[in-house]
């Protein structure tokens, strides 16, 4: 799986989440027009997962760029599967390309106790 590369910022706070002591990420996607990049040991691989905004309490409010406000957690990507269960370890991601689908930076639900 492809997708998009995405700049790591924030406080490390991770436990040694995939994010830890990265600068890059890579936001993996089924959109054929955001499966650029593939995952390596310099940018882990991360997916998003959506929900309502009226669903569940658990994730992060954003606004997409088509002004859609949801819930969100970017969760690590391992062994071709998202990784469930991790809470937020003090990184963002966020990138200048247009395809990016979010409007703010989001949060990375990487650290594992």
């Amino acid at each position: 799986m492809k997708g998009l590369l995405v700049d790591v910022i924030g406080s490390d706070c991770t436990n040694g989440g995939v994010t830890s002591g990265k600068k890059m990420a890579v936001l993996l996607s089924d959109k054929k027009s955001s499966q650029i990049f593939e995952p390596s040991d310099k940018a882990p691989g991360l997916i998003a997962v959506e929900e309502s905004a009226a669903g569940s309490r658990a994730g992060y409010l954003v606004v997409k760029n088509d002004w859609d406000v949801i819930r969100i957690r970017i969760v690590p990507y391992v062994d071709g599967e998202a990784v469930l269960g991790g809470i937020f370890g003090g990184n963002f991601i966020i990138t200048c390309d247009s395809r990016y689908p979010y409007a703010t930076p989001v949060p990375v639900f990487d650290r594992f106790e």
